[in-house]
């Protein structure tokens, strides 16, 4: 490892990014210094790295992979190179004049109301209450896996006719209150009524008092391939949220609001919301459809 990253990635740490992040960054840095010793024959020294070696690995990523991932690793490699400015160990950055890969805007994966259905039909199906408080709080509650996993019971507020759940460490350590429906509160309040662990944690598994993120991820595909979808996660749970409100017409400010999408000064970021309002696969199946003579 270069003696400059783990100072690098503390200052990530410091700046508040995710540990998933900061394992992202470390692994790109990694593979980008492995590529620039096996293609220029030198020992890796960031001020020996010029911006055409730079170029260079941007079109080798291009033959490799996806443009998305090809603009995350440039977006950590030029964030890495920013901090090796700043610390005095170059003089400027190769990746300064790196432009990203330009491409189609596409819409994350979520469930139309035909899947929605199929996946309720087979978690209810198997009637366990924590898989069903599980599945309706994300698809109806928009949280991120690591917040649901997160919940303790002191975070949840019921009440007949309303109700709360309170994110207290959202992406970014944003804090924000999820207003719960009917649907969401009935399944919490019959998971609570057979809960009989003593731990704080809102969800629990019959090994450990706090469900991790893998087990709420297998839960979640498990009824997913039952109900006949391939891939199905939390996160496609949470899209579906976003998407189903967008579509019912649910201005993108609130949206953004309601999923933790906010800016670093604390306010709704919509230009993170708007890409549920860019057409899905289906609805672009959907209008060519409409072509067919048959």
């Amino acid at each position: 490892m270069h003696p400059t990253i783990p100072n690098f990635l503390f200052d990530l740490q410091s700046d508040g990014r995710s540990p998933k992040t900061m394992k992202t960054y470390e692994g790109v840095v990694h593979q980008f210094i492995r590529w620039f010793e096996d293609t220029t024959g030198e020992r890796f020294d960031p001020e020996s790295v010029t911006p055409i070696d730079a170029a260079d690995y941007k079109r080798h990523l291009l033959d490799r992979s996806k443009p998305a991932t090809v603009n995350k690793a440039r977006i950590a490699l030029k964030r890495y190179f920013d901090w090796l400015v700043k610390q005095g160990v170059c003089k400027e950055s190769p990746w300064k004049s790196i432009q990203p890969v330009k491409q189609g805007r596409q819409a994350p994966r979520w469930l139309d109301r035909k899947e929605q259905r199929a996946l309720i039909r087979q978690v209810q199906k198997e009637r366990n209450p924590r898989d069903i408080a599980i599945v309706f709080l994300l698809l109806h509650g928009g949280l991120r896996v690591e917040e649901l996993c997160h919940l303790q019971l002191e975070d949840v507020k019921l009440s007949e006719r309303k109700g709360k759940a309170v994110v207290r460490h959202g992406k970014g350590g944003k804090w924000r209150e999820v207003p719960l429906n009917r649907d969401v509160r009935k399944a919490l309040e019959e998971w609570l009524a057979v809960r009989s662990s003593f731990s704080p944690w809102l969800f629990v598994s019959t090994r450990k008092d706090q469900m991790t993120t893998r087990a709420v991820q297998y839960v979640v595909r498990k009824y997913g391939q039952r109900a006949g979808m391939d891939q199905c996660s939390p996160h496609t749970l949470r899209h579906t949220f976003c998407h189903e409100l967008a579509v019912k017409g649910v201005p993108l400010d609130v949206i953004a609001a309601l999923a933790g999408h906010m800016t670093a000064d604390g306010r709704p970021n919509i230009a993170t919301t708007a890409i549920y309002t860019t057409p899905g696969d289906q609805d672009l199946r959907r209008a060519v459809d409409q072509l067919s003579w048959e």
